[in-house]
C-alpha cells in the first residue's frame, strides 16, 4: 500500500511502509491534512457474497440500554464483524445515537 501526496511546498512525496514511512502512517491516521492526494495503491482482500451494512438511529431515551447491548455484543464478536457508534445531534438539537453495523464473511 502507498499514497502519493503533494504537500504545501509543491514537491510530490510517496509514502509507503518502506519509503517515507512517517508520512505513510501519518496519512493513514491523520487523513488528508498533509496535502493533496494524487495516487493511491491499495491492497484488496477477498470478500464473500453476503454482506450486511446498515445505519440505525436511536432516540435518547434508549441510549443507556443500547450501550449495554452493544457492549455485551462486542464481547463475542467475530473477526468479520464490526460496529461504529456515533452520538449525533439530529432534528434541531435532539441528541440520538447512530449505530453502523457491518458484517461480511469471506467465502
Amino acid at each position: 500500500m502507498q499514497a502519493t501526496i503533494v504537500p504545501a511546498n509543491g514537491k510530490a512525496l510517496t509514502g509507503s511502509e518502506s519509503e517515507n514511512a512517517d508520512l505513510f502512517w501519518g496519512i493513514r491516521v491523520g487523513g488528508s491534512n498533509f496535502g493533496v492526494w494524487t495516487e493511491f495503491v491499495l491492497r484488496l482482500h477477498p470478500q464473500g457474497r453476503t454482506i450486511l451494512d446498515d445505519i440505525l438511529i436511536f432516540p435518547p431515551d434508549v441510549l443507556d440500554d443500547l450501550m449495554k447491548v452493544v457492549s455485551q455484543w462486542w464481547e463475542t464478536t467475530k473477526d468479520h464483524e464490526g460496529t461504529l457508534q456515533i452520538l449525533v445531534d439530529v432534528l434541531m438539537a435532539r441528541p440520538a445515537m447512530s449505530v453502523s453495523c457491518a458484517t461480511g464473511k469471506s467465502s
